[in-house]
């Protein structure tokens, strides 16, 4: 299976094909990515593996020995990715590189649901981040607000939605934007981001403008290949706030690994609550990964339901 390799130094995300090392990965792509022997014998192409699974070919123990793998570190030359994965290389080895802010302009906003905007914004280049993290949006007059990207890693153009609060600073920023206008982007920050690595089935729970992360980890995972089971609630007061029905029924209908139900609150029962429809689809939740997004209240109540279901793998971001 394809992985993906993001390069933050290099502000580059590539595809490595089935079997192909970190290495060659990146030198068919173009990239001077520091190397040697290409063998495994120099220890010049040793990096840091930050997120994902690699699996580590042979190699010389004097190039990379027992500790450093502990901690994290692999030859580029003869670690195949077994998912998707983010790596720096050697002079970054020892630490992380700085989040430094990327100024970015707006192309496009509009309302894709009542009080909801997409904003889509072009950052002077690529953002790197892994589906499910959360960027900090810098607007003019200098305030900041944390949103998740709905759209891909390293793309053109970075989507955002965007929940607009009466009486709210931010969010009345963002609805007198126009084209052209300047922002910043910071990050990428979270660790409820979608782990390639795993083979567990997911369950994605999401309310409001929570949808964006989730649409961001799923067409992630579908892109991929992924064959893994995928079941997504989405869950709103209003039928129009389910804005990404549409997106989602439409790769159900396309991916056999995928089930999606839209829930909405005001209609519920007392009998068809958030926890007997989970319940109704899936039996036990003690071998799921779970992603939750959405408002805080929103986040904990769904935190503590399928911890009752038997779920000890919960991923969520408050902010």
């Amino acid at each position: 299976m394809a992985h993906l390799i993001l390069f933050p130094q290099a502000a580059r995300a590539i595809v490595a094909l089935p079997g192909e090392t970190i290495l060659a990965a990146a030198l068919r792509e173009g990239l001077a990515y520091p190397h040697g022997c290409q063998r495994g014998r120099c220890g010049s192409c040793k990096s840091r593996l930050l997120q994902g699974k690699v699996d580590l070919l042979a190699h010389s123990p004097f190039a990379l020995e027992a500790p450093e793998r502990n901690e994290g570190l692999v030859l580029a030359c003869r670690a195949v990715p077994t998912s998707d994965i983010t790596v720096y290389w050697p002079d970054a080895v020892g630490a992380l590189p700085p989040m430094s802010p990327i100024k970015a302009v707006v192309v496009a906003r509009h309302e894709i649901a009542p009080q909801i905007q997409r904003l889509l914004v072009r950052p002077a280049q690529p953002l790197s981040f892994l589906p499910g993290q959360y960027v900090n949006i810098t607007l003019p007059g200098g305030i900041t607000r944390s949103y998740s990207p709905a759209s891909q890693p390293m793309a053109q153009n970075v989507e955002f939605h965007i929940r607009v609060v009466d009486g709210g600073e931010a969010s009345g920023l963002v609805s007198r934007l126009s084209l052209g206008d300047s922002l910043q982007l910071a990050g990428p920050f979270g660790d409820a981001c979608f782990r390639g690595d795993q083979d567990r089935p997911l369950l994605a729970l999401a309310a409001s403008t929570g949808q964006a992360p989730i649409k961001s980890i799923v067409d992630r995972l579908l892109a991929s290949g992924d064959q893994r089971a995928v079941q997504v609630f989405a869950f709103a007061r209003e039928t129009h706030h389910l804005y990404l029905d549409h997106h989602f029924a439409e790769l159900a209908a396309r991916h056999s690994n995928l089930g999606y139900r839209s829930i909405v609150t005001r209609a519920m029962t007392e009998d068809a609550t958030p926890q007997t429809l989970i319940a109704s689809c899936i039996s036990q939740l003690h071998n799921w990964s779970v992603h939750i997004a959405g408002p805080a209240g929103f986040v904990t109540s769904m935190s503590e339901m399928v911890r009752e279901l038997g779920c000890d793998d919960i991923l969520a971001d408050k902010f």
